[in-house]
């Protein structure tokens, strides 16, 4: 580090350039170099030279830095991320998804011409699930038009709540039957109510609709379109 440095120190009664002082310093790795000069002193030029340095250890420790920021886990940074996965002998897909560090939950998921089913399970206790999905005679239900009639079959006594469900709704089918996509609603089966909500079109190709319906733990199901 260099530094220069001027002054100038006033005295009564006397010479007023006597005051004017003039310096330079240089600190470099310890070393310390001072270099003054007085140009109008009452004896003359007067120089100044100091030189320094540091003999002694420094007492400040090394840091260790790996000691003081422990290391990442890195299964905190597995959250969410799929750890294993397999195809059993049914065709279903389970995906072992690491929530946590102890956390566990498993993605079930089947697909078959087009239908798509899948949903999350906090326990597996067998992974040999049988998913099937069979389309059926449309029901006769009022003045609608029945695109299609569905029924899930599932080697569990319920599906879980967050099951969703993807289709594809034909174009073709629409501008013979006169529909639009506005007018699609589920009609369940079992309790012979319709569904509206949680009904939403996640792509439009050239030649069909693709459709997803949210939280859908229902078996037997119509897909409709309600003038």
């Amino acid at each position: 580090m260099l530094k220069i440095r001027a002054g100038y120190q006033y005295r009564i009664s006397e010479d007023n350039l006597k005051g004017v002082s003039l310096g330079v310093g240089l600190r470099h790795n310890g070393f310390n170099f001072d270099y003054s000069i007085k140009p109008f002193n009452t004896l003359g030029i007067s120089h100044y030279i100091s030189f320094g340095t540091n003999f002694e250890k420094s007492i400040i420790p090394e840091i260790n830095l790996n000691k003081i920021i422990p290391k990442r886990n890195k299964k905190i940074d597995t959250v969410g991320v799929t750890e294993s996965s397999l195809v059993n002998s049914n065709g279903v897909v389970i995906e072992t998804v690491v929530a946590g560090l102890r956390n566990k939950s498993y993605r079930v998921e089947y697909s078959s011409d087009g239908l798509r089913i899948f949903f999350r399970m906090p326990i597996l206790k067998n992974q040999e699930i049988n998913i099937s999905i069979e389309k059926t005679e449309p029901q006769i239900i009022g003045s609608v038009a029945v695109y299609g009639s569905y029924k899930i079959a599932a080697t569990l006594d319920n599906l879980p709540a967050n099951t969703v469900f993807e289709f594809n709704i034909d174009k073709t089918w629409m501008e013979t039957n006169d529909v639009y996509i506005s007018q699609l609603k589920i009609f369940d089966d079992n309790t012979k109510k319709f569904i509206i909500q949680n009904v939403e079109m996640i792509s439009d190709a050239e030649a069909c609709y693709r459709i997803r319906v949210n939280n859908f733990p229902i078996k037997e199901f119509s897909v409709v379109f309600v003038k």
